[in-house]
């Protein structure tokens, strides 16, 4: 649903795309989140450095007023199970 409620407010346009004049990454979400692990304090691991990353993201998507409005409308609604009817 999140998915769903991203793509309605922030679209993939065709000027967000990678341009194809341009050569693939070289470097794997893995390698990179290495440079950012920490022996003393911080991220202990390249899975933990992509974790935060991934709570970072949320939490802003989270905070935008609009995306929160939608969601809040959602659930107003109802959620919509297949097979089952709403009981009034």
């Amino acid at each position: 649903m999140l998915w769903h409620l991203l793509r309605r407010f922030f679209p993939v346009g065709a000027s967000q795309r990678r341009p194809a004049c341009l050569p693939p990454a070289q470097i794997t979400p893995a390698e990179h989140s290495e440079k950012f692990v920490a022996a003393a304090g911080g991220f202990s691991t390249p899975d933990a450095v992509q974790k935060g990353g991934c709570h970072v993201a949320a939490m802003q998507i989270a905070a935008e007023p609009l995306l929160r409005q939608e969601v809040r409308r959602q659930y107003q609604v109802g959620p919509a199970v297949p097979g089952v009817r709403k009981q009034y």
